[in-house]
């Protein structure tokens, strides 16, 4: 089966009148999670989504950190990619969007000071979601919401000097 388009969808909705469109919103919340969650997000008051957002913050820092604070032995890479694209499927607002991978690096540079240093794949995986994150901050004007919090990784001690220099040019492509 071929690609559809969004134009193509767009022309199959213009078609529909406004009964059918509500059976066509309703057969899709029905049939797929995806468009649930972001509903549920829809319909989520300010207090709600920062809960939800905390608890995925909780999740983040749980694959670094256990809860009485020690530190992990094996970071789960893995669940937190699948953690930042759950939430990159649901959430609706890029300014949370953009505070979860941000605080990903937080947690991830702040990990790598109290240890000492670690894998190169969690510095890669960091340096990566910091990219993304500067990206989101660059493409829907966050800058200035998030620009202390980003020049707060290169304060850290004890981090390889490779890393900081990555975050630093990163950094200055959006910001200078």
């Amino acid at each position: 089966m071929a690609k559809q388009k969004l134009s193509d969808l767009k022309k199959y909705l213009v078609t529909l009148d406004e009964e059918a469109l509500r059976e066509e919103v309703l057969k899709l919340f029905s049939k797929f999670s995806q468009v649930q969650a972001h509903y549920a997000q829809e319909f989520m008051s300010e207090t709600e989504r920062k809960n939800n957002l905390d608890a995925y913050k909780k999740k983040i820092r749980g694959q670094f950190w256990t809860s009485t604070g020690n530190r992990r032995k094996k970071i789960n890479y893995r669940e937190i990619r699948r953690l930042l694209s759950e939430f990159e499927n649901v959430s609706l607002f890029p300014y949370e969007l953009t505070d979860l991978i941000l605080y990903r690096v937080e947690v991830a540079t702040e990990y790598a000071s109290l240890m000492r240093g670690m894998t190169e794949v969690g510095y890669n995986a960091a340096h990566k979601s910091f990219e993304k994150a500067l990206a989101l901050m660059d493409e829907h004007k966050l800058g200035d919401y998030f620009q202390v919090r980003c020049e707060a990784l290169f304060k850290f001690k004890y981090l390889d000097g490779w890393y900081v220099s990555l975050l630093k040019e990163a950094f200055k492509r959006y910001f200078v």
